[in-house]
């Protein structure tokens, strides 16, 4: 498994293997197809939360186990990139499920690093954007292998099997969708706990 960073950018790319992608794919389909419906109901992109305590819809609540199964490894070699010493991660796992003219406007999340995996999606799809500004700096008092940034935006357009990594802390966000399909995306918010 390679992680390849943007050059000079706290931005990795990864892609799964086919069998892997496969397998995603199959659990996205089942457990969303009983939400697919509920997005249409505004114009922003439907969080499925898979792993938050604190989310109260219970019927949206779905195992996000088998999803860590497969992507952790990934989330782990981005890490160890960027650090030679002992760690321990944090992980908040959910799910953003949008339909034609749905979008998710400019935020920030939580934790260290954001990890976006594209489970379904197609060429009419929006990329997601990300400023690449100075609140990354951070980051740099955590990591000593922090590569050197830039200051513009960066765009992502996402494949089914690639995933995304970059700053929780850099302001983010997806267009309208232009597509027929849904647009699904596995989303974990990255805290690392570094051992000295």
């Amino acid at each position: 498994m390679e992680i390849k960073f943007i050059p000079h950018y706290f931005i990795g790319t990864a892609s799964v293997s086919e069998s892997e992608k496969n397998t995603i794919l199959q659990y996205v389909e089942k457990d969303t197809k009983n939400f697919i419906g509920k997005t249409t109901e505004s114009a922003i992109g439907h969080d499925l939360f898979i792993s938050s305590p604190t989310h109260s819809d219970i019927e949206d609540n779905i195992d996000y186990k088998k999803y860590d199964e497969i992507l952790n490894k990934y989330i782990v070699s981005f890490v160890n990139q960027l650090t030679d010493y002992n760690f321990g991660l944090e992980l908040l796992y959910y799910t953003n499920i949008y339909v034609k003219g749905q979008f998710a406007g400019p935020h920030y999340d939580d934790g260290d690093f954001t990890m976006i995996y594209f489970a379904k999606c197609d060429e009419n799809s929006p990329a997601t954007s990300v400023e690449l500004s100075k609140n990354w700096l951070d980051l740099q008092y955590k990591f000593e292998k922090l590569p050197t940034i830039g200051g513009q935006s960066f765009d992502f357009k996402g494949i089914p099997g690639n995933i995304f990594f970059f700053p929780s802390s850099n302001l983010h966000w997806v267009l309208s969708s232009r597509s027929e399909s849904e647009r699904i995306v596995i989303v974990a918010n990255v805290t690392v706990k570094i051992n000295k």
